[in-house]
Formats: structure tokens, C-alpha cells, sequence
């Protein structure tokens, strides 16, 4: 492989391959120009509850994915909120700053009657308050 132009040669002909790093980077920048060229005057927006692929058979895609399609399309804001877990959180604040997106942190809690309560930590101290609940709940329920 080039080095310099990150290419690779196969049966003599050149193909064009972007290293991994590369290419996450093109993508950041496709993506700041597609949001420069968008209308200025779109209304704020912010998703309060997504299930990334941390919420066993409902969530499907990866924290970051989620963020970067939330750039794509403008949001203010995306709340992370899997079921019981708050496991996407990192990943998901990581990419956030990437793109200047505010990052909701909450989580999904289904009780034993069968409804669901979406829950969002507001500062600190609400996701202190909501890890603790969520080790308390699984702690109690019975495994497997």
C-alpha cells in the first residue's frame, strides 16, 4: 500500500481504499458541509428516546451512528436511552463532541406491571440518582 495516497495495488490495477481513519474523517467533513449548506431557519430538534444496538433485540445501531445521523439531520439534541442499561453513554458522549451535539442521558425502565417509564438525567446528580436505580433493579430481579 501508498502511503501517501492510500491506495492499494491489486493485479495491477489501482484501487482506490481509504484507510479507516481517513475515511471517518472525510465523513466528518461531508458531514459539516452538508450542515453549512442546510437553510438556517430549520426549527430546533432534539430526540428524546433512542435504543442504540446496546438494547438487546430492539436497538439496532451503534451509539456513534446514531450521533452522526442526528448531525446529519440537524438535531439540537439525541437522548441515549436504552433499556435499563446506561452501557452507550460513553461511546455516545465521545462522539457527540465531535459534532457540538448535546447528549441526553437517560434510560428506558420497564416495570413489573409491563409499562414502560422513560427516564433522563437532568444534571450530575440525576445520573448518579439513575445508575443507582438501575444497579438496585437489577440487583432484585432474579437472573436469567
Amino acid at each position: 500500500p501508498c502511503a501517501a495516497c492510500a491506495t492499494t495495488v491489486h493485479d495491477k490495477t489501482m484501487d482506490q481504499q481509504i484507510s479507516g481513519y481517513a475515511y471517518r474523517e472525510l465523513r466528518t467533513v461531508l458531514i459539516y458541509s452538508i450542515i453549512n449548506l442546510m437553510p438556517q431557519q430549520l426549527p430546533s430538534y432534539a430526540e428524546l428516546h433512542f435504543l442504540s444496538n446496546y438494547t438487546f433485540l430492539r436497538g439496532a445501531s451503534h451509539p456513534e451512528e446514531l450521533i452522526e445521523r442526528a448531525a446529519i439531520f440537524v438535531y439540537t439534541a439525541l437522548a441515549i436511552t436504552d433499556e435499563c442499561s446506561l452501557a452507550g453513554i460513553v461511546r455516545a458522549h465521545i462522539e457527540a463532541k465531535k459534532y457540538w451535539l448535546a447528549l441526553l442521558i437517560g434510560t428506558e425502565v420497564t416495570r413489573r406491571c409491563g409499562m414502560k417509564l422513560l427516564q433522563l438525567a437532568t444534571n450530575g446528580q440525576g445520573y448518579g440518582d439513575l445508575s443507582q436505580l438501575i444497579t438496585k433493579s437489577r440487583r432484585r430481579e432474579d437472573k436469567g
